[in-house]
């Protein structure tokens, strides 16, 4: 089984991939972050693997933060986070976060980002 980003545009936390890229724009010919996520990606990929996709299905996953300094410590704790902190420093990072996060607060105040991750089931042939 393989788990995957859903569709971006149903995905919040994209919108705080995009403006990360913008600080510290990826190499050229670097893959999109979501590019997997497209129908058909994974699967074909598993196919050529020699694997038969069996299941498959979405999911709703909704990342939900006590505050601000909890979303920081949960966002830089992804590998390619590191890599925009090495490049443009921890407090522009941090800032991009709170920003993207405040504009997102929902109406009950929390802050969460509401997404959708894929998952496809394959076996041996």
């Amino acid at each position: 089984m393989i788990g995957i980003w859903g569709d971006p545009a149903r995905c919040e936390t994209e919108g705080l991939f995009a403006r990360l890229r913008s600080l510290a724009p990826p190499p050229p010919g670097t893959p999109a972050p979501l590019g997997c996520s497209d129908p058909g990606v994974v699967e074909g990929l598993l196919e050529k693997a020699g694997l038969t996709v069996v299941d498959g299905a979405e999911v709703p996953c909704s990342f939900v933060f006590r505050d601000l300094d909890h979303a920081w410590t949960a966002h830089t704790s992804a590998g390619p986070l590191q890599r925009v902190i090495d490049d443009v420093g921890p407090a522009s990072v941090r800032e991009v976060i709170d920003a993207v996060l405040e504009a997102d607060r929902k109406p009950d105040g929390s802050l969460r980002q509401d997404n959708v991750f894929r998952f496809v089931v394959a076996t041996k042939a």
